[in-house]
């Protein structure tokens, strides 16, 4: 068996990534050595995410502690909570298996410098009046609503300018959304 591959999923905050990751490993897991990589993160929890699928949910002391002892291939800070990657999935894709990464724009960028060839994938929201609707549904104040579409403007500005990802999609549909991007994955796993 040859080596994993790294899929690196960002999109501003509220496009879909998370959801649409899941629902697309539900399709590959049986078929492939794929897994999503469970971030650590010192936020809190939203309701229905569970400690040790969604992420791994610490304390700052334990987090940092972590990082101290270079636990971490990266870390970011993203409104004021820690988020780190473990460093055991390096070994994990030479035995073969791949993993999705769920990332912001700069850790995507980070991911470049410290991954072999990932495979970037960039997801938009169909507008940012839309983004808005579907923050709204997370019950987030209206001051972190306005800083995280303001973010989204950036991230989606930044990337038109920059074109760091090899694939761009637009989640308005969010069943095509996730056949496209299986497609894509698997068409990178089969080398194609």
């Amino acid at each position: 068996m040859g080596e994993g591959k790294f899929f690196i999923i960002s999109a501003p905050s509220g496009a879909g990534k998370t959801t649409l990751t899941y629902e697309v490993l539900k399709k590959l897991k049986s078929r492939y050595p794929i897994s999503k990589v469970i971030t650590y993160t010192t936020r809190a929890s939203r309701p229905k995410e569970v400690h040790g699928t969604d992420y791994h949910f610490l304390s700052e002391q334990e987090f940092l502690n972590k990082k101290e002892k270079d636990f971490f291939l990266e870390t970011t800070k993203y409104h004021e909570n820690y988020y780190g990657s473990p460093k055991n999935i390096l070994d994990k894709s030479k035995k073969g298996e791949s993993f999705i990464i769920v990332a912001d724009l700069p850790g995507a960028k980070n991911f470049l410098k410290l991954l072999p060839n990932p495979i970037l994938i960039w997801i938009e929201p169909p507008s940012l009046i839309e983004l808005e609707k579907r923050l709204q549904k997370r019950n987030d104040s209206r001051e972190n609503i306005n800083a995280r579409i303001e973010l989204a403007r950036k991230e989606i500005e930044t990337e038109k300018k920059d074109k760091l990802f090899k694939y761009h999609l637009i989640n308005d549909n969010f069943d095509q959304t996730v056949n496209e991007l299986i497609k894509i994955i698997e068409n990178e796993l089969k080398g194609k």
